[in-house]
């Protein structure tokens, strides 16, 4: 039996983890592999026995630390020597084959771990940190810690036995930036489990059409712009309804960016956790979100376009979000706004109603699409593929 280190800087019940982490590790357990993951966890889990309990159950062993934020650069320096001594004791004990790192942090355990125990790893990247934090406007340019960032993301790159990306365009950045072979980089997008996230035969509920955004309001997301979209969405269509649906209740958050100049009957807050959400997504009628067109977002995309898709929402966003422009014009499934303006929305809510005036073509289009690139059974095939070959 091979034995796989999951290593994940996110907490065991945060919701990237809970949508992107533990499906795959039961279905790679399944698989016959032997899964040992470590998270690191902000608040102290109330149910740790219970989750723990579980997650033997689904053949994971679980192991976690305590996450630490402040000071910034103390605090990441402390994880990763944490990690990386945990991490060889895992490794002794349970006589690891491969490190599998999501994102940066867990990444430099890994490469730490591969100098030291000569085990391969696989460098799982959910976007272009250093970048990412110029283009939020956290970083400069010229700045120490970017410059230091950047020679770190190359001496990962440049280490790593493979490469996972979640976009076509993010595997031609790494390939012509750091010289990776094309070959040890693999695209495998934020997948969906397609039992959790079904999609109804309706378009609409009550006479409603409801406009959703699902998941956290942060830095990339335009909450203005949407609202625009919005407004314009309801004096074109009688009964439109803006809906947002997250873990964490963000009325004053959004009551700040403005949304109390609307009518309490026209927006809805939902507070709904991973589990749940697939419910919920059913009751609306399409997803909308708005993402700031940086570079960095060319290696990006977001969880919430394969769980409404898979709900049976068409999506409306912008451009320039790493493939969505082409796999959602090529595949019909969604409008795609060339700009922010009252114009450019009338045209993508015409779209849109196109859309949905046929909704069985609309769902033909939708299961090929998610059956080709999005399931979590394709997502665990191209893994399976990369941990047979590198775990010996």
């Amino acid at each position: 039996m091979k034995n796989i280190l999951y290593i994940s800087y996110d907490g065991i019940e945060e919701p990237l983890t809970k949508s992107q982490v533990l499906p795959y590790l039961r279905e790679f357990s399944k698989k016959g592999y032997k899964i040992c993951l470590l998270t690191f966890d902000k608040e102290k889990s109330k149910d740790k026995s219970l989750i723990k309990s579980k997650l033997n159950n689904d053949g994971i062993d679980w192991n976690n630390l305590r996450y630490h934020k402040k000071p910034t650069l103390l605090a990441k320096v402390f994880d990763i020597l944490i990690g990386f001594l945990v991490s060889t004791i895992i490794i002794r004990r349970k006589k690891i084959n491969l490190v599998h790192a999501r994102s940066y942090v867990s990444c430099l355990i890994a490469y730490m771990l591969k100098k030291f125990s000569r085990i391969p790893y696989i460098f799982d990247i959910r976007g272009l940190l250093a970048d990412e934090r110029v283009d939020s406007g956290d970083w400069l340019p010229s700045s120490a810690v970017y410059r230091l960032t950047k020679r770190i993301e190359k001496t990962l790159f440049k280490n790593a036995d493979f490469v996972v990306v979640l976009t076509k365009k993010g595997k031609e950045i790494i390939r012509q930036n750091f010289l990776c072979n094309a070959k040890k980089i693999e695209v495998i997008p934020t997948c969906v489990d397609l039992n959790r996230f079904t999609a109804s035969d309706k378009n609409e509920r009550n006479g409603v059409f409801r406009l959703v955004y699902l998941g956290s309001i942060g830095t990339w997301y335009l909450l203005n712009e949407m609202l625009d979209f919005y407004a314009t969405l309801k004096k074109n269509v009688k009964n439109a309804q803006f809906v947002f649906i997250n873990q964490k209740e963000n009325k004053e958050i959004i009551k700040s960016l403005g949304l109390e100049v609307l009518n309490g009957d026209d927006v809805e807050i939902i507070k709904s956790d991973y589990e749940s959400v697939g419910s919920v997504l059913k009751g609306c009628t399409a997803s909308i979100f708005f993402i700031k067109d940086t570079f960095s977002k060319k290696a990006s995309l977001p969880t919430k376009f394969a769980e409404s898709l898979a709900a049976g929402l068409p999506i409306v966003t912008n451009k320039g979000i790493g493939d969505l422009d082409d796999l959602i014009l090529r595949y019909g499934i969604g409008v795609i706004v060339e700009d922010f303006n009252e114009k450019e929305y009338k045209k993508a809510i015409s779209g849109m109603l196109d859309i949905l005036k046929d909704r069985n073509e609309f769902l033909k289009r939708k299961d090929e699409l998610l059956k080709n690139f999005f399931s979590l059974e394709s997502g665990v095939k191209r893994y399976i593929t990369i941990y047979n070959n590198l775990a010996k």
